[in-house]
Formats: C-alpha cells, structure tokens, sequence
C-alpha cells in the first residue's frame, strides 16, 4: 500500500514542509493516523520520497484512516496545487531534462526485509573487473557527443516523441501501439525517484523505435 500512495505521501510531505502552518487539526490527525506527521517533513526530499514513504503506519492503518486522509488530501491540493505538482515533478526530474545519466549501480543493495530471501554474491575476485566496467560507463558518458547517448531523457521522450511524429507523417497503422510506451512515461511520473531502474524499459525500447523509424521513413519514400 505504500508504494500506491508514494505519490500522494511526497505531495503531502512538501505541503507540510513548506506550509504546515496550514494544516488544519483535523487534517493533522488524518495524516498522522496514516504516515508518520511529526517525520514527513525533516525527511523529505524532492527527489526521492523513500524517507516519507517508510513512515507509512502499516500495523494500524485502516480502511477508514485511508479514507479520511484521501480527504484531507485532496483539500490541501485545492489550497495549494503548485506545492503538488513541485512534488510530483521533483522526482521525475531527471527523466525529462537533460542531465540525468543513464546510471550504473556499483554493488548490488537488497532492502533489509527482503534481505533474508535473497542471496547474492559479489565475488571479491571480480573486484577489478567491476572497477574496470564503471570507469568505462564514466568515461563512455562524459566523453564528447557520447554522453547524449547516456542521458534517460533521450530515451524517456526524445525518441518516443520523434517515433510519434514519424508515424503520424507516415500515417503508419500501428499508432495504437504507442499506448503502452505512453502508460510507461505516465507511471514515470508517479516513480518514487528519477532512477535509471524505473526507465528501463524506455531505454531498451529506444533502438527498436529508431528502427521503426527508419523502416517506416523507408517504406514512406517507396509508395511515394
């Protein structure tokens, strides 16, 4: 349930951080009775909602505290929609600007709850091996015109957007087909924070788009 409320738990821990002179008695009571009110705003953070997200009360939580606190939610985003909509961009930031780098993870990192069904090993004899692999990434995403290719806007919108303009230009049949690459980029929106892992799909799916591009520009100047 935490995850599915992320989005909501971010827009109200920036509400409460910057305007929690605000909050009603009766909205504080809402919220406390879900997630952690005295917490949520020292542990906010606009790129990663993982601090305000852990608070939620999972043991006490109920039906009604869920409703009544969508109440509350919903009245604070009346009052201040600009506040949510900061929170909502802030962490999918990196995913629409240029300057988020497709990231490599150095070492593996299993949650401390899940960590007694998994087992992963990371020899210390691959060690260099693993050294050598990240300063390859390093130096491949910072090197002259290499780096574009390492940015996760190219392949979050930039080429999803020009695949679009192609088929619409072709008048291509297969426009329908976008509408699941479109539901990924929604779900980006509402990610807990702007990380490579939630954009991978987009970045495998960016050469077949290119490919699709080419081929329907192909196939266009054929029946002309």
């Amino acid at each position: 349930m935490q995850e599915s409320l992320g989005p909501l738990i971010t827009q109200t821990a920036r509400f409460v951080k910057y305007h929690g002179d605000e909050v009603t008695d009766d909205e504080r009571e809402a919220i406390d009775a879900v997630i952690d009110y005295d917490s949520i705003a020292l542990g906010y953070k606009s790129r990663n909602i993982d601090r305000v997200k852990y608070t939620y009360r999972w043991d006490t939580c109920t039906r009604a505290d869920l409703e009544r606190y969508a109440r509350a939610w919903l009245a604070m985003g009346l009052r201040r929609p600009g506040t949510y909509l900061a929170a909502t961009l802030g962490t999918c930031t990196n995913y629409f600007d240029w300057g988020g780098v497709v990231s490599v993870y150095p070492r593996a990192y299993v949650y401390p709850l899940a960590s007694y069904k998994l087992h992963i090993s990371e020899p210390e004899s691959l060690a260099g091996a693993r050294e050598a692999a990240l300063q390859m990434h390093r130096n491949a995403a910072s090197a002259p015109f290499a780096w574009m290719l390492y940015q996760m806007a190219l392949y979050v919108w930039c080429i999803p957007a020009l695949a679009w303009c192609v088929a619409v230009a072709t008048r291509s049949r297969y426009k329908l087909a976008f509408l699941p690459l479109a539901l990924q980029i929604v779900v980006l929106l509402a990610s807990p924070a702007d990380l490579t892992r939630y954009a991978l799909p987009l970045i495998w799916l960016g050469p077949v788009l290119l490919a699709l591009c080419v081929r329907q520009g192909a196939g266009s100047r054929v029946s002309l």
